[in-house]
């Protein structure tokens, strides 16, 4: 049975008896006494004991990841990098100690906590440092102080970068292997095969798309990509309209009604991606459909056929272009992209229509194939 509600306090009866209040995006409780209970909850709010106002490394952490909550509530944040976060503020309390003023932490400290970091891929340790440089430039800002960081918490070089991503080697496909992968999925699966290879989609973007997205009469598909608040465009293909024609007509009923108007959703009715979740069924489809062609590898996965398309339409010599369709972002000193109002659909069309000459022309391996009427003879591209 819930407690009685207590005008202007900031704790909430839950049905277990006791208050409750979400502190760094957790619901916490804080037993049933309401007079108890507050003083709870402001004490931990607070961070600080009565003879030093300084935060503990915990409070900072607990108040950077309520900022953060209110900018995924805002809609500005995903729930996924909220996750991330909360991931990486365990971590940087765990390994710096979660009861240390977090001003008095040291170089010493830092350089050890780089030094815990024993992950494979240089990118995830270079994301984990990004994220506590955020939320350390994030406290300083907020007045709790900037902690010295010292020489040695610095990212993975460059150039070891390189090494790692020859080592393993190109994450693309060859238009052949992509024939064969398409040609084993389903027809949801094929259709965002289909998107990957025609417009560089990933398994968000097919995730969120919605029928008010394409326009079937002209093959365009247009919308405004939330990450980069970029306008995103492309020409379709008549095999990606087929496609998604075929997935439309097969599509499982949503459990949700704010789904109804996703082209794509799982059996189960949910969406493909989940926001907050790092559950990804479109990856462990097309895990298993490259196991049965034999061609799976690390770093080989859905989103090697935005790769691959980006690869193929850097070909196309028009990288403008090329990037509206990606929904890329200019470089910041890239001046065009303040001036150019607008790009001519048919450069985006001629950029979509070169990947598609090199996908058609490679269904065989050895074998001259005739291209239909609409597409030009193929001048050359990735492999």
């Amino acid at each position: 049975m819930k407690p009685p509600k207590v005008k202007g306090s900031p704790l909430t009866p839950h049905a277990t008896g006791q208050y409750c209040a979400r502190l760094a995006g957790k619901l916490r409780y804080f037993g049933k006494d309401h007079d108890e209970a507050l003083r709870k909850y402001l004490s931990l709010k607070a961070g600080f004991d009565p003879d030093d106002q300084r935060l503990s490394v915990a409070s900072v952490c607990n108040r950077f990841l309520d900022a953060q909550q209110l900018k995924v509530d805002a809609g500005t944040l995903a729930k996924r990098t909220l996750g991330d976060y909360h991931a990486m503020a365990k971590r940087f309390a765990s390994k710096m100690g979660r009861d240390r003023k977090y001003e008095e932490l040291l170089p010493m400290d830092f350089a050890a906590l780089r030094a815990s970091y024993k992950w494979n891929g240089s990118s995830t340790i270079n994301r984990e440092i990004t994220m506590v440089k955020t939320m350390v430039n994030w406290a300083e800002k907020s007045g709790y102080g900037r902690p010295n960081m010292g020489p040695d918490f610095v990212s993975v070089p460059k150039r070891v970068q390189r090494v790692e991503r020859r080592a393993k080697g190109e994450m693309m496909f060859t238009a052949f292997q992509c024939h064969q992968l398409i040609d084993r999925c389903s027809p949801q699966v094929r259709a965002m095969c289909f998107l990957g290879l025609n417009l560089g989609f990933g398994p968000s973007d097919c995730s969120k798309l919605c029928e008010a997205d394409i326009d079937w009469d002209r093959q365009w598909y247009s919308h405004v990509r939330s990450k980069t608040g970029e306008t995103r465009e492309g020409w379709l293909w008549p095999e990606t309209i087929e496609a998604l024609r075929e997935a439309i007509d097969c599509r499982p009923k949503p459990k949700s009604p704010d789904d109804e108007d996703l082209v794509f959703v799982t059996k189960y009715g949910n969406r493909w991606v989940r926001d907050g979740s790092s559950d990804n069924p479109l990856s462990k489809e097309i895990s298993k459909r490259l196991k049965e062609i034999g061609i799976h590898r690390a770093g080989l996965s859905y989103y090697s056929l935005r790769r691959t398309h980006r690869t193929v339409a850097d070909n196309a010599r028009d990288t403008t272009a090329a990037r509206r369709v990606m929904g890329h972002v200019a470089k910041s000193n890239d001046m065009d992209d303040v001036y150019v109002q607008r790009i001519n659909p048919k450069r985006v069309k001629a950029v979509c229509e070169h990947v598609r000459r090199w996908f058609l022309a490679g269904r065989y391996r050895t074998v001259r194939v005739q291209l239909p009427a609409d597409a030009k003879a193929f001048d050359g591209g990735a492999k």
